[in-house]
Parts: structure tokens; sequence; C-alpha cells
């Protein structure tokens, strides 16, 4: 069985030339990729290494590990080598992964690397190796689905992973890659697509940004295993009380057919899913039933979710992590494989600080302030640039005659939901309005925002597929399709006409905050990015140049201290 391939001039060259060779490379360049038996098991299969655009390596390391994988793999983790990925969250973490299984592995550098799948991303370009590789003109690259169709037919069995593949297909697509890379990479810092030097410098926040994170990651949270253990007792008794009243009414909540057959026999009425073989029974579709059993079954997920995700995992851990990711269309972050960005605040108390505080700061509204500063509206530049609440602007102008805390409430709701073009239906959901009355508040919002309003509504006329944030980021537009039913989907399109550069703004200045913290000696103290804050360990002075990091927009902070983190 062979365990290492290679493509390029020295084919004829026997095993112990190149190892040789390996071993003799110095300061330079080298391309990486890794295959993984599937998405969902990042195990490493296999490691390929480019050269230039004509030259690569593949090593196996599962079912048997490359005679000359020793060799190579010590290049990832050196940082006087720089490393070219295309999706560098994505095989740094398979790396790192291989690393703790097999201790002669190297930690792979995440400081000394460029990623071509931001490059292409900051460009407004589709970011998928596939596409960016036609654009350059590469026309032998395939995909992992093409490998696993392939093993589907000759095994004939349907499900299949890389393990079950030809292993010399999976050699030839990651040695496609890795060579593709290269390529992609000379195209976009020195071709005719070259990054101009505003996507450049997003480019570049974005590359330092993942090197943190990346670091971040290997933090993690203190577990206090007291507070852990109050909420496993609490959430498992409400799991089993909520069950078993819907057991009483003949059905289990945790099974969404049985859901939809009993919430149907009492009268609701459910839309069949896209198969139409059942009733759908998802979140959204429940919480506008009036039924209480709809209501019911809700409380069962919401409590059953929060067990399996933030508690029974860290139950026998001693520290609680994360990873991130911020490959979304905006360059969000995003926070996965225990999503700590959406733990709900009163499950804060099962951290600890390994300082004994936290100190954590929050952008004041920030993408509502990106958002008047877009669209230019003078109401709302007046309210933030002397410091008024656009909340209760809003609240004095819509309910003129009832400014209590209900009024207020529902005006932050329209304020943050409407920046979104949010229809009436939306409104009255978000509000408990009828909705003949979100219909007229709604008109009355436009009228009061109206230069916001014209904003709005020649964006989303404008006939564009990329726009741009306050940075120079190029976000690429979603595709006008048809579904099913042949509506089509212009009109969400025509929305993140609005959202993209606002959201991109806001994800801009949240990145560089997060930069900034880490090159001005916060770097040990960083533990969590959530939306619009930051969490810090230990009783930090905090550093007001973080209100001023947008030349466009104030980014004023609220700064919270405490021994938890709520």
């Amino acid at each position: 069985m062979r365990t290492w391939y290679y493509v390029g001039p020295h084919e004829h060259q026997p095993e112990s030339w190149h190892e040789q060779r390996l071993l003799n490379i110095g300061q330079g360049t080298i391309s990486v990729d890794t295959e993984t038996i599937s998405l969902v098991d990042k195990t490493c299969i296999g490691v390929g290494l480019g050269l230039s655009s004509s030259e690569a390596y593949y090593f196996t390391v599962l079912p048997a590990m490359s005679s000359l994988f020793r060799q190579a793999i010590q290049l990832v983790g050196r940082q006087d080598i720089c490393k070219l990925y295309h999706n560098a969250n994505y095989d740094i973490q398979v790396l790192r992964e291989l690393a703790a299984v097999d201790k002669q592995c190297p930690d792979p550098d995440v400081w000394n690397y460029h990623d071509t799948a931001i490059m292409a991303q900051v460009s407004g370009k589709r970011a998928a190796l596939e596409f960016v590789g036609a654009e350059v003109g590469i026309e032998d690259l395939f995909s992992v689905q093409d490998v696993l169709d392939e093993a589907r037919v000759r095994l004939g069995k349907q499900k299949v992973n890389m393990l079950d593949a030809d292993q010399d297909l999976v050699a030839l697509k990651c040695m496609n890659d890795v060579r593709a890379t290269w390529a992609i990479y000379d195209y976009l810092t020195e071709g005719n697509e070259k990054l101009q030097y505003r996507q450049l410098d997003v480019y570049e926040v974005d590359r330092y940004c993942l090197s943190i994170l990346k670091t971040v990651e290997r933090k993690g949270f203190a577990v206090d295993h007291d507070a852990l253990n109050k909420h496993y007792d609490r959430l498992s008794r409400e799991v089993v009380q909520l069950n078993d009243i819907c057991q009483q009414h003949g059905f289990s909540a945790s099974h969404p057919q049985q859901v939809g057959y009993i919430l149907a026999l009492r009268g609701n009425i459910l839309p069949f899913t896209k198969t139409r073989r059942q009733l759908k029974t998802d979140d959204e579709t429940l919480s506008k039933l009036d039924d209480p059993l709809a209501h019911l079954v809700l409380a069962y997920r919401k409590s059953s979710k929060l067990l399996s995700t933030y508690v029974r995992p860290w139950l026998t851990a001693d520290r609680a992590y994360t990873h991130f990711r911020l490959d979304l269309s905006t360059g969000r972050l995003a926070s996965y494989d225990r999503n700590q960005q959406n733990i709900p605040p009163l499950m804060r108390d099962i951290f600890d600080a390994d300082s004994g505080s936290f100190t954590w700061a929050d952008i004041s509204q920030l993408e509502m302030r990106v958002f008047a500063e877009w669209s230019q509206d003078p109401l709302m530049l007046r309210a933030y640039r002397s410091g008024k609440s656009i909340h209760k602007i809003t609240q004095e102008g819509l309910w003129p005659g009832e400014l209590t805390e209900d009024t207020y409430g529902r005006s932050k709701t329209f304020n943050f939901a409407m920046i979104y073009d949010a229809q009436v239906k939306t409104l009255a959901e978000r509000t408990g309005l009828p909705e003949t009355a979100a219909s007229v508040y709604r008109s009355s919002w436009l009228n009061l925002y109206n230069v916001a309003a014209a904003a709005m509504d020649e964006a989303m006329a404008a006939d564009v597929d990329v726009v741009e944030d306050f940075y120079g980021r190029r976000m690429l537009l979603p595709e006008v399709t048809l579904n099913e039913y042949g509506r089509s989907n212009q009109g969400h399109v025509n929305k993140c006409k609005v959202n993209y550069p606002i959201q991109g703004t806001g994800a801009s200045i949240v990145k560089r905050g997060i930069n900034y913290l880490w090159g001005h000696g916060y770097g040990d103290a960083y533990r969590l990015q959530v939306h619009d804050e930051h969490v810090l360990d230990g009783d930090v002075e905090w550093p007001v140049e973080l209100d001023y990091l947008c030349d466009r927009v104030a980014t004023p902070h609220e700064v919270k201290r405490g021994s938890k983190w709520y």
C-alpha cells in the first residue's frame, strides 16, 4: 500500500532523496491541506504539502502512517516557514487534534501563515476552493463529494467516508488542492486580482484576529462545578417533568412527528415540511401557536438543549472550551463546538475566573450607531452626538402619550428590527401587538426617520452583487433563487444589501478591538467575544482608546466587573 505521493519535476527520485529534501527545507513558504474522515469526524487521514503551484506531496496518516510523515509534519510547526492555507481555521484544528493524540507531531504554528479563503472572502468572491480555483483557471479540482460519490458507486453503499474512498484519488485531490492554493495566493497577491489597499487591510485584520482566536481557544474558562451541578439538577428535573406532562397527553416531547400529530388533533394548523411527509414542528412554528402544549414542548426543548450543550459535556471537565470561526458572509465571529456566545446569562455562573474576577465590556448599540452613520439620518446622528437615547426618541415619536417601560421596550424592538427592514408580521410577533397596530407604528417609524427610510429604499433597489462595509470589506450577496414553490428570495437579498454593510462594519470594529487588546498587553486575560462584548479574566483597567476604534462611529464601551460574568 502506498503511503506517500508526489507530483512535480522530481517524480523519479527515490524515497531517500525526498526524505532528505524535506529535512533540508529552510525558511520559505509551503501550502498545507488536510484530509479527514469527514467534516464531522476531523480525524486526520492525510496531509498535503505544496512547494509551488506545480509541485506537491501527500502523506498518509490513516490507515497507515507514511514513512515520510514525521519529516513533513515538522514543517507546519515551524514559525520560520510561512504556511499557505485555504481555510486555515479548519486545517489548524485538524492538525491540533492530530498533535493531541500523537505527541511526536508538533502543534501547528498559528502566526506565520496566509489564508487564501479569507483573501477571497474580503474581495467579495465565493470563497470555496473550487470557485476561486476556476477563476484562476484551474480545471482539475474536485471536491470531497466527488471522492465520496466514487466510493458509493464502487462499494455499492450510500454511507461512506473518506477512509472508504480510493486512496489514490484522495491523494490526488489533496495535491491538487495545495497546488491550487499556491496559484490562488499568487493570483490574489500579485496578479490582476491583487487585493486593493483597503481590502488588504481588512484581510490583515482578519488574519491577525484568527491567530489570536486560535490562541484564545486554548485558554478556556475554569468550571465552577458547584454551580454546574445545581444547573444539572434543575434542568434534569425540568426535562423529566415537562416530558411527563406530554406523555400524559399521549406523546413524547422529543418526538417531532408525535408532537405534530397531537397538536393537529387539538385543532392547530401546522404546515408540512419540505418533504410533505410530516408536519412542521420547529421552534418558530410552535412559538406562533396559542396552544399551551406547544409552549410546553418549547420549554422542554430549551431545558433539554441547555442540558446537552452546556451541562453534561462539562460535568467532568476542569475547563470549558470553544472554537471560533470568522468565515460568515459578513465576517462576524461565531463560536461553535460548545457555542459559548449563546450561553444564557443565568448560566454563566458555571464559569470561574482564574484571577478571581472578570472584566467585560459591551459596545453600546453598535449596529444602531453604524446604521445612523450609514444612512446619515439627521435625527439619529443628533441623538448619538448629543448623548440622547435613540430609543427614547422613538418612544416619544411613536407613543407620545404612553411613556412607560413597556413602550420603551417596544421602541428598542422597533429600532433594532427596522434597521433590518422588519415587516409588519415580524414586528407584531416581536412586540405582541396586533398586526394592524404594528403596521401603523411601522409607518410612523419610517416617517420619523425618513432619511434612513430613503437610504434603505435606495440600497435595496440597487442592482449590485457585492456591498462594502466602512473599511472596504467586499461582501458577496446571496444568489437570487426560486424555492420549491417558485417563490423568489429577492426580498431577502434586498435586505442583505442593507444588513451586510451594517453587520460587516460592526464585526470589523469588534475584531479591531480584539487585535488592539492583544497588542496592548491584554492577551493573557482575553477569554471570549460575544457579539459586541469582550470578556477578560482579571480586574482590568479598560483602555479608553477602544471608544474611538472607528473614525466614523463612536464605540462607547459599558464596562462591568465581578467575580462572575453576567
